[in-house]
């Protein structure tokens, strides 16, 4: 696996001598001009070892040290000075504030490689394979911290580990990308994006998000665990809900669809498979994979769909732009399918099944189950309207409906 440098330097002549030595070496680069520009791009970078210099404007190496080593989630990642300061003083004040090692200007290539892959060496070990994130052996520990005690669930995307954190004594849940998807800059932003967007929304009916991290080449992210089941496994063993069950489901879930909504994102993948309830009937909803702001740029591939096929709203499909009412689709289509134990449209087929969203009107509620009260199958069918501008046009419209309902 190809390990990442930082290199961070007011200088381009500097930064483009260390590049190509690096690069020459096997390294990927990713390259910043100050302290403060690599802070911005640590996120999204994610790199395995930093080499600064300490004299840079906006932010020196002292400050920038010294602000890495206060960040949780990146205090950990190796730091090289690279400077003209050779006193003794000076590099003690660099160790005490956090750097592993100096390498001193004019730098020899041969020597700053060698010291880097020992500084790598010693704190990720040897380069081993990615890991088979099918079958995680019991109480294996990850990046020094997580230790993992059971599989709880495969998806396209990777696989959902049970695990002790063994710094803040809690149970979490890991979910591992796949290592190939791992690769993909589209999937592995939209992984990253998650976290990200999770992290902004404080709400006890939306599962918290904790770290996101990478052993032996694979990207995971660990988050709250719940112990329960989804929603789609009530669904699938006991069938059909009673209106009182469901309206206290839809509740918690329009809550935190409040909530998200109010950060202005949009789930985009709201199903029944997203939505937990824990052992004391707490309903959370998770996985913002696919979730975008309102103001982000579309992520995906060329003539790619974003979404479950059966939860997907008419404007997913088309590919057109989608605001929090398309989340209130796939909401309709989740309380069709609680009520009457079975989905509004179906086929075998992936690709026939989203056009039935774009061509087919959804079966009346009451038409289905009598005994439903007509107010309820009323607004069952309104979430489910094609036309975006014909559904509630908030999760708190809804919430009003459904309050009259009790």
């Amino acid at each position: 696996m190809s390990r990442k440098v930082m290199v961070v330097d007011d200088e381009p002549k500097i930064r483009l001598l260390l590049s190509l030595a690096l690069k020459k070496a096997g390294f990927a680069v990713v390259e910043a001009g100050d302290g403060q520009i690599a802070l911005e791009k640590i996120p999204g970078e994610q790199p395995h070892l930093i080499i600064s210099d300490i004299n840079m404007p906006n932010m020196d190496g002292w400050e920038f040290c010294w602000n890495l080593r206060r960040t949780e989630e990146f205090k950990e990642i190796p730091l090289v000075f690279l400077t003209t300061r050779s006193e003794v003083p000076d590099r003690i004040r660099g160790l005490e504030s956090g750097a592993d090692d100096f390498i001193s200007k004019p730098f020899d290539a041969v020597e700053l490689v060698a010291r880097v892959k020992v500084i790598l060496k010693r704190v990720y070990g040897e380069d081993l394979p990615p890991l088979d994130i099918s079958a995680l052996p019991t109480d294996m520990i990850i990046s020094k911290r997580y230790q993992i005690k059971k599989l709880v669930g495969r998806g396209g995307m990777g696989s959902v580990y049970r695990a002790n954190d063994k710094e803040l004594g809690v149970e979490v849940a890991m979910k591992f990308l796949k290592p190939e998807l791992g690769r993909d800059p589209i999937v592995l932003q939209r992984f990253k994006r998650e976290i990200v967007l999770a992290r902004k929304i404080v709400h006890h009916n939306v599962v918290r998000i904790h770290d996101l991290g990478e052993h032996r080449g694979t990207r995971y992210i660990s988050m709250e665990y719940i112990t329960g089941k989804s929603l789609k496994f009530k669904i699938r063993k006991f069938g059909a809900m009673s209106v009182e069950e469901t309206v206290s489901i839809v509740k918690p879930i329009c809550s935190a669809l409040e909530a998200i909504h109010a950060l202005d994102i949009i789930h985009r993948d709201l199903k029944p498979q997203n939505i937990l309830i824990d052992e004391q009937g707490i309903v959370k909803v998770v996985d913002f994979g696919i979730a975008h702001g309102g103001d982000s740029t579309e992520i995906t591939t060329s003539g790619g769909l974003i979404g479950t096929p059966a939860y997907m709203s008419p404007e997913q499909v088309s590919g057109d732009p989608v605001d929090r009412r398309s989340d209130l689709y796939s909401f309709g289509i989740i309380m069709f399918e609680m009520l009457s134990g079975k989905l509004p449209f179906y086929s075998d087929l992936p690709a026939a099944l989203v056009m039935k969203h774009l061509t087919d009107e959804a079966p009346i509620l009451a038409d289905v189950l009598p005994q439903i009260p007509q107010k309820f199958s009323d607004i069952v069918a309104k979430l489910m309207e094609k036309n975006p501008d014909q559904r509630y046009n908030s999760v708190q419209e809804l919430m009003a409906e459904i309050d009259t309902l009790s």
